[in-house]
C-alpha cells in the first residue's frame, strides 16, 4: 500500500492498486509518458514490489497493459518483455526526500536519476536528483 503522507523508513506492502499520479507541482493533470495520450488522466497500477528487487515498484498503465520504463533519459510505455534490460529500466524507487507530500521515483538501475516532469510535450525525463519538490509525485487513488 501507498500513502503519500508516509515517513521515510516506510515500509512497502505487497499489492497491485490503481492510482493516478500526478506531478507534486501541478495536480490537475496525469502522466502519460510521451507514448501515451496526453490530455486524458491516466490511470496505472502500482506493482509492489516491482519487477526487480524487494523493496522497488514498477508502474503498469491500465488500459495498455503496458508498463512505464525509461529510454534515453525519456518515460515511455513499453510492452513487458524478460529482457534484463526492460525490467531494470520499469523499476523504480519511492523516496521521501524533500517531499512534504508524495514521493521521489527513482530509477532502479541509475539510482541518482529521478523522474521529472518538464511539461514540455508532456513529457518525463530521468535526469540526475537535486533536492526540490520539483522532483515530487503524488499518487492518487482511483
Amino acid at each position: 500500500m501507498i500513502n503519500n503522507s508516509l515517513t521515510n523508513d516506510f515500509d512497502l506492502q505487497s499489492s497491485v492498486e490503481t492510482w493516478t499520479i500526478h506531478p507534486k507541482m501541478s495536480t490537475t493533470h496525469g502522466i502519460s509518458a510521451s507514448a501515451a495520450v496526453t490530455n486524458n488522466v491516466a490511470k496505472f497500477s502500482v506493482m509492489i514490489p516491482g519487477l526487480i528487487g524487494k523493496e522497488t515498484v514498477s508502474i503498469r498503465n491500465n488500459g495498455t497493459e503496458k508498463y512505464l520504463r525509461h529510454s534515453g533519459w525519456i518515460m515511455h510505455l513499453g510492452q513487458w518483455t524478460s529482457d534484463d534490460l526492460f525490467q531494470h529500466d520499469a523499476t523504480f524507487h519511492l523516496a521521501k526526500e524533500n517531499c512534504a507530500e508524495g514521493f521521489v521515483i527513482k530509477s532502479e538501475n541509475f539510482p541518482s536519476k529521478a523522474l521529472k516532469f518538464l511539461g514540455i510535450d508532456n513529457n518525463i525525463q530521468v535526469i540526475t536528483y537535486e533536492p526540490s519538490e520539483a522532483f515530487c509525485w503524488v499518487f492518487l487513488p482511483q
